[in-house]
């Protein structure tokens, strides 16, 4: 009980409820334009890119929707409720990140986050095929440097499977010479994962774990492949270090990882201001995280090699740090 009313001191918000009731005043305006539910789903309206003519559309539209008798801009206008949603997602942002710690209180369940991820990412996939594939090619070519027997398949560990949109890489990038085990917090991913192994005609085991406690012993695997997992695990080092004690003397780790804006403050300054949503509507992720000197942080592998890009088609997951890392 409180010392100073005598009453019982209520418990702080969850922080979908607190983020809730601070968006509430733009709930009308989300009814009034359901286009922008999708274009907030995916923070586009962020992009950092203008495009040439993009601002004075913007003026000839705003001017069209004057109101005739004050000269303001009319309440209905996209203009209009495109600021009053910006402004109440970052109200319900600020609310989030201060009515209760990182991880707690997920928006939604484990099954409506799985269908969301085999579902909704689709696109960014598209954009990023072509360097992805490069990428898990060059990571197959050094999980197995230290293999003589080119007939044995590699035994590879994806850490957060997810729903599995990697299998089309691993196939290609292995030659079919892949024994891949999933690992995911998740166990509702395990449906899609599973659907995509088979359509990719990889050979796939799904297991239900965590990063930071892998159920395999010491020198498993011939690599270890994470993309978007460091973003969201609460210790990235115990992570590492999991990933680092499974891998065998002379595999590889490869990482893909989105990360904080290291060069466009700007972006980093979205990044920060947006983190406490991101890791409400999915399940602890941070746009802000800088996962490639996590990595060069490890001390179980002896060489890092990375670099840091742009890529993909949404602004605040454009940052990106991959890799790969090499064990002694």
């Amino acid at each position: 009980q409180s010392a100073t009313t005598g009453r019982e001191q209520l418990p702080p918000l969850p922080m979908s409820v607190a983020a809730l009731l601070l968006l509430a005043p733009t709930l009308p305006s989300l009814a009034a334009e359901p286009r922008l539910i999708r274009r907030a789903h995916t923070l586009r309206f962020l992009s950092p890119v203008r495009r040439p003519g993009s601002e004075q559309a913007r003026t000839r539209h705003f001017e069209q929707r004057q109101d005739a008798r004050h000269g303001e801009p009319c309440p209905c206008s996209g203009d209009m409720r495109r600021r009053m949603l910006m402004q109440g997602l970052v109200v319900a942002s600020l609310g989030a990140g201060l009515s209760s710690p990182a991880h707690a209180d997920p928006l939604w369940g484990p099954k409506a986050f799985a269908c969301c991820m085999a579902t909704r990412m689709g696109s960014y996939e598209t954009s990023v095929q072509q360097e992805k594939q490069r990428h898990f090619e060059d990571f197959y070519r050094a999980a197995a440097r230290g293999d003589a027997d080119t007939s044995r398949p590699l035994r590879i560990l994806e850490v957060g499977v997810g729903p599995g949109p990697n299998m089309p890489l691993h196939a290609k990038a292995s030659g079919g010479r892949v024994e891949l085990t999933g690992v995911d917090v998740n166990e509702d991913m395990r449906p899609f994962a599973t659907t995509n192994a088979k359509s990719a005609d990889v050979a796939f085991q799904f297991v239900t774990g965590n990063a930071q406690g892998l159920p395999f012993d010491e020198g498993t695997f011939d690599g270890v492949v994470v993309t978007h997992v460091l973003c969201s695990v609460p210790n990235p080092q115990e992570a590492l270090q999991e990933i680092a004690r499974v891998i065998k003397p002379g595999g590889a780790f490869m990482f893909w990882e989105h990360v904080g804006s290291w060069d466009q403050p700007g972006l980093r300054m979205q990044q920060d201001l947006f983190n406490p949503l991101q890791q409400m509507f999915f399940q602890g992720c941070n746009l802000n995280r800088d996962s490639m000197r996590e990595v060069q942080m490890c001390d179980g592998f002896d060489r890092v090699e990375g670099r840091r890009v742009y890529l993909g088609d949404r602004a605040l997951l454009s940052p990106h740090a991959l890799g790969i890392a090499y064990k002694a």
